[in-house]
């Protein structure tokens, strides 16, 4: 059992601070906040009664992300401290230090939003131009704010489904949306829904996106311009590398005597 634990190790204060901060964790995020909390002993021994965790530095948490990311997909992102939470495609970008219940909340929280982030390229919050879906919004700034939490009910649900190890720590970032959102869970929800499906549910609520939404610094924001640059950027490079590989193998099966009929059709768009 946990409590006896505690008890040894906690002066009377300090184990009712720990009890108060799991149960607060668990009023705002959830049960595996508390039960992080509830894990904590050590910290509140010490007196920690909160924490903060750091991106950078020599505990931080910066190269254990770089390694988590690539070991969704193979694909290596760099993770570097900024002050808005956001993703280019290329680099994730995620506040420098959190404050959370505890330390082990604020790995999981640091961990969900670089999650968060990751799947926006997965996923295709970028496949379509959103600065034109966007222009006939008379507020488009409210309307990109409104998509970031749209996106975030898809693509948690999205990476929930394929990699349901991360269904807890991706729960915790969409608890307490507003509650105009509530009937775009079950359609973002499904195996195939897109970005598309997030844009049209925004377009069938002009009023909702004529203002802005509560602040969720955590879901961060959208920067459609950035990752359409280095999108673009790294088309180009594929598309360079394939160039210069298929000269390679021309040059190659020439020397050996042959004559070769290459006729490649590419769509840079898939690379």
């Amino acid at each position: 059992m946990q409590a006896p634990v505690a008890l040894r190790s906690l002066s009377f204060k300090q184990a009712e601070a720990w009890v108060v901060a799991a149960l607060d964790g668990f009023d705002r995020t959830g049960l595996r906040t508390a039960v992080l909390c509830l894990r904590d002993i050590e910290g509140f021994a010490k007196g920690q009664i909160s924490h903060t965790v750091t991106l950078e530095g020599v505990d931080g948490l910066e190269g254990r992300l770089v390694r988590f990311l690539q070991g969704l997909s193979g694909r290596s992102l760099q993770v570097i401290a900024a002050e808005t939470a956001w993703t280019d495609t290329e680099t994730v970008f995620l506040p420098p230090s959190l404050d959370a219940d505890c330390r082990d909340a604020g790995t999981v929280r640091y961990k969900a939003m670089a999650t968060l982030l990751w799947a926006q390229g997965r996923y295709g919050t970028f496949n379509t131009d959103l600065d034109a879906a966007l222009s006939n919004f008379p507020d488009r700034s409210s309307a990109l704010a409104w998509l970031v939490l749209l996106e975030a009910l898809r693509l948690s649900a999205r990476v929930s489904q394929d990699l349901p190890g991360l269904r807890a720590e991706l729960d915790q970032l969409t608890v307490g949306l507003p509650p105009e959102l509530e009937p775009a869970r079950s359609v973002l929800a499904q195996p195939d829904a897109s970005v598309s499906d997030s844009l049209a549910w925004l377009y069938r609520q002009p009023r909702l996106a004529s203002r802005p939404p509560p602040a969720y610094p955590w879901l961060g924001e959208l920067r459609p311009e950035a990752a359409r640059r280095m999108r673009l950027a790294r088309i180009q490079r594929q598309s360079e590398v394939l160039r210069l590989s298929i000269t390679e193998l021309v040059a190659a099966l020439a020397r050996q005597g042959g004559k070769p009929e290459v006729a490649i059709a590419i769509d840079p768009e898939e690379l």
